[in-house]
């Protein structure tokens, strides 16, 4: 009998945020990376284009702890952040540590598969 198995390079899961982004989100989406890692998920984006202020405190927290978890092959993105949240991340430097897109579509745009 013939078969057919389709494997896919990565999946991906997007999550759009909305609101102020501060300690509540931070622990969620950490929660989130770690479900991702049993789970198989090799992409998480996060579409910012409905944040509406950043706690820079828990943001900087988010961001030490992603570090230490990249080596556990969990990639994050970040989407569409509205114009006061993209000058905060050039401060920061938050690019240095996670690709930053101006839409879902360039952000997808190497994957073949979305949950």
């Amino acid at each position: 009998m013939f078969q057919v198995r389709e494997q896919h390079p990565y999946t991906t899961e997007v999550l759009t945020l909305t609101g102020p982004f501060d300690r509540r989100i931070t622990l969620g989406i950490q929660i989130l990376i770690l479900l991702a890692q049993k789970t198989g998920q090799s992409q998480l984006i996060l579409d910012f284009s409905n944040i509406t202020s950043i706690d820079s405190h828990n943001f900087r927290k988010f961001f030490r702890w992603y570090a230490n978890m990249k080596s556990n092959q969990v990639e994050v993105s970040l989407v569409k952040p509205q114009e006061p949240i993209w000058t905060q991340f050039h401060v920061w430097h938050a690019s240095e540590l996670v690709q930053i897109y101006s839409s879902l579509e360039e952000a997808t745009w190497n994957t073949t598969a979305y949950t």
